[in-house]
């Protein structure tokens, strides 16, 4: 969101190297804040450092009346070393499977989107600074998006939220065929675009706490996004196409 605001100024002041160099130190920068103040995941502790004082401390937060000493990791029906190799056994291949073609397909529309949106926009006749700042509309309803699927996760279930929400964005997409390109009409329909598909950007991977115990919880995670980046990669190419 900040990003699509802020490249029309830093282009102009900067060339188009600004957004660039913008882009590669506040990652860094992000990385340092994690590493610093970022707590340490109760799975990950209890797994691998039962009794870390960490423990306590995030209990204390998350649920105060639960007694530490109750609280333990219950170890996985099978003995997993951490790799991927794990995620393919017959216990988890199915949801791995099914887990990275989500992962894959969500980020391949997602960046199709976002890579070939402001080239779309100067095409059907918008300025390029009215076609950056319409990828903000993406990205805000990306964040109420992550929220809201959020909340509706924990109440209605994972599976059937996320499929809900790509059959709206589906609808959505093909809206943009019979609705006038007018900044506000789809400028709506860009902000329902990123509430389905930004939004289940945030909200897909924590179907990975769901689907794999603590001791390969990161490497299920780990090669779910990366699958997710293949998507993304292809995705630009494709669009081009």
């Amino acid at each position: 969101l900040l990003a699509s605001l802020a490249s029309p100024w830093l282009i102009e002041r900067f060339g188009w190297q600004g957004p660039f160099f913008a882009g590669g130190l506040l990652p860094v920068m992000a990385a340092v804040l994690l590493l610093v103040a970022a707590p340490e995941s109760m799975k990950f502790l209890l797994h691998r450092r039962p009794g870390h004082a960490s423990i306590h401390s995030l209990l204390r937060r998350l649920a105060p009346d639960v007694a530490p000493e109750s609280v333990y990791s219950r170890p996985p029906p099978v003995a997993v070393a951490g790799t991927v190799r794990d995620l393919l056994t017959p216990l988890y291949r199915q949801r791995t499977l099914w887990l990275w073609l989500g992962f894959a397909m969500n980020a391949f529309v997602l960046y199709v989107v976002v890579s070939w949106l402001p080239t779309l926009l100067v095409g059907a006749g918008w300025t390029r600074t009215q076609a950056l700042q319409a990828v903000a509309f993406n990205q805000v309803g990306g964040i109420l998006g992550g929220l809201s699927l959020a909340w509706l996760m924990d109440r209605v279930g994972a599976e059937r939220t996320l499929f809900a929400s790509f059959l709206l964005s589906a609808a959505v997409l093909i809206a943009f065929q019979v609705v006038a390109p007018g900044f506000w009409t789809w400028g709506v329909l860009l902000l329902l675009v990123g509430a389905c598909f930004g939004g289940a950007q945030c909200a897909i991977p924590t179907l990975t706490a769901a689907y794999y115990p603590a001791a390969i919880l990161a490497t299920g995670s780990g090669w779910a996004s990366a699958i997710a980046r293949a998507g993304a990669f292809v995705a630009p190419l494709t669009g081009g196409a």
